[in-house]
């Protein structure tokens, strides 16, 4: 009888834990731009489900983790330091982390400048970013990415 009761109670727990798993409230797209004289706009593009936020790359520490984006250096282009965000943001005192946070609800784009020395190239790295809702937040995760300039 107690093995039945803790087998029916880890089968309950596990059950709980089981939607938490499959969260994956950002997704991601990414495209290029052209803008002439080999130079492309990177887009990397977040649709953030309703009620979850995504955080700024400009934050201090000590709150979420920011937004960040790491570009694998080639000698065929440069990759500006500078991405820039967007999208419609919530600002202010944030309950959770004590803090004033930036945080993007529904999409954030970000865009980053890359000038070529080469027709065609490829752009490879990787993103880390953090998202919570209003009462839990999900681990930061780091998503790669791939752009092809033809």
């Amino acid at each position: 009888m107690k093995s039945l009761f803790t087998f029916c109670f880890v089968l309950l727990l596990s059950s709980f834990s089981l939607p938490a798993q499959d969260l994956e409230p950002v997704k991601w797209t990414y495209t290029v731009e052209t803008l002439g004289a080999n130079e492309y706009l990177l887009k990397l593009d977040a649709t953030i489900e309703k009620g979850w936020y995504l955080y700024s790359q400009h934050l201090a520490d000590g709150g979420p983790i920011p937004t960040s984006f790491h570009f694998k250096t080639s000698e065929h282009f440069k990759v500006d330091p500078e991405v820039s965000e967007n999208g419609p943001f919530v600002e202010g005192f944030d309950e959770m982390f004590g803090m004033d946070i930036r945080k993007y609800k529904e999409q954030a784009s970000f865009r980053v400048k890359v000038k070529s020395k080469k027709p065609k190239f490829k752009v490879k790295g990787h993103l880390e970013f953090m998202t919570c809702n209003d009462h839990k937040c999900l681990p930061p995760v780091e998503k790669e990415f791939f752009f092809e300039i033809k």
